[in-house]
């Protein structure tokens, strides 16, 4: 798996998806030593906005309560393209078609409640940990050189 870039692609209604997608998109990228963009279709006109994602790309979708247009043609393409998609989902039970490479459930509370996004942050960071050991001595050097640099920054935790 050689990845040169990590995509957080969102709608966010209100800013919250906005603000997690592109945290925890960018943290894994960090992590993974690789590049970092993001795609946000909250406006129509950028829905127009022609993208080109490659092997060498992982796309990552937040779809919490269902799987947008957007994202079916995404995950679609993807198979043609050879681009890999990760997705943060909120349904266990998803139909073939809206299934990522991988999909990661995240629970957030019940319907009609408040939805904390610490679930998904938690899930990320232990990816993140699985994705450097799959990496073997190149991942972990890079998961001990951040861990270093936020001793560093951040002494007292």
């Amino acid at each position: 798996m050689n990845i040169k870039t990590v995509w957080a692609v969102y709608f966010s209604g209100t800013g919250t998806t906005e603000k997690v997608a592109t945290t925890l998109a960018k943290d894994l990228a960090e992590r993974l030593g690789a590049g970092y963009d993001t795609y946000c279709f909250n406006l129509p006109q950028a829905r127009e906005k022609d993208l080109s994602f490659g092997p060498e790309d992982l796309v990552v979708l937040f779809s919490f309560s269902k799987l947008s247009r957007e994202g079916h043609v995404l995950l679609n393409h993807s198979r043609a393209a050879g681009y890999r998609t990760l997705a943060f989902v909120g349904r266990t039970c998803l139909p073939a078609e809206e299934r990522a490479d991988i999909s990661l459930f995240a629970y957030r509370g019940r319907e009609k409640e408040y939805h904390s996004m610490a679930a998904p942050a938690a899930l990320l960071d232990a990816l993140a940990v699985a994705v450097a050991e799959r990496l073997g001595f190149e991942g972990t050097n890079r998961l001990q050189a951040l861990h270093q640099m936020k001793k560093d920054y951040f002494p007292d935790g």
